[in-house]
């Protein structure tokens, strides 16, 4: 019988040794190893904060575009108000909570207030994939339509580019 001794070369057990060490420092520091992306690769951390972007529009003409960034499950919230103060909705304010499903899609949690003073019109929970537009209206008494369009992705850091629509107050 022959014995065979195995021996590596020194590259290749540096090679082995650097990755146990990776291994090691990620699991002693709380961190995946591989974890499932926002787009289902593996390797990349999915984010765990959220871009937002609202359009909020009456009887069609754009009342407020707001953009948010916060982590996710943190309620964040922006109202506006218009000079034209005898509009139903010239006030508002919209509360809202983005968390992620187990399938995979974002979960918004939101509160619409409008009118002055601000009244509760409309809390729906609607449910998206990542980067897709939600949308929901609110039809009044007197036939107007309060309509509420939601774009969230998940993202590391805020979108900096200005918005296109009207400015809100945060």
């Amino acid at each position: 019988m022959f014995k065979q001794k195995m021996s590596c070369s020194p590259g290749r057990r540096f090679a082995r040794a650097s990755c146990v060490l990776l291994l090691l420092g990620s699991v002693l520091q709380g961190h995946p190893v591989l974890a499932a992306a926002p787009n289902g690769l593996a390797g990349a951390a999915r984010p765990d904060k959220v871009m937002v972007q609202i359009s909020v529009d009456h009887d069609g003409q754009p009342l407020a575009a707001p953009r948010m960034f916060g982590p996710l499950g943190q309620a964040m919230a922006m109202q506006w108000s218009r000079p034209d103060a005898t509009a139903p909705a010239s006030a508002g304010r919209i509360e809202l909570t983005v968390t992620a499903t187990a399938a995979g899609q974002l979960q918004l949690d939101t509160r619409l207030s409008a009118g002055q003073p601000l009244r509760l019109v409309a809390q729906p929970r609607l449910v998206t994939p990542d980067g897709q537009v939600a949308r929901f209206e609110s039809r009044d008494a007197a036939g107007h339509v309060l309509g509420v369009s939601i774009t969230a992705r998940l993202a590391d850091a805020p979108e900096l580019r200005q918005s296109q629509g009207p400015s809100a107050k945060p």
